[in-house]
């Protein structure tokens, strides 16, 4: 017999801000750098990037994902400091 298997999407479990805040203090205690970008990708996800863009003052698809990239990066080099630092 097969095992039937489902796609899983944590964003689909981030209702609340709350929710995506817990979520991403908990990838920058245990991840990586790279694991903390991805959340913050699916914490966009969860929230949607149209609210997060309007929120911010950006329009447009490609200026919403290039901005998203930027910020993913700029907080993981932070990310990357704070631990070096021991504040992580």
């Amino acid at each position: 017999m097969r095992t039937k298997t489902y796609p899983f999407d944590v964003a689909d479990f981030l209702k609340t801000d709350d929710d995506i805040h817990g979520f991403l203090r908990e990838m920058a205690k245990t991840g990586s750098t790279d694991d903390f970008s991805q959340a913050l990708n699916t914490a966009a996800r969860a929230k949607g990037m149209t609210k997060i863009a309007k929120k911010w003052g950006c329009h447009g698809r490609a200026y919403t994902n290039r901005s998203q990239e930027r910020l993913a990066l700029a907080l993981t080099r932070s990310m990357e400091l704070f631990r070096l630092w021991g504040a992580a």
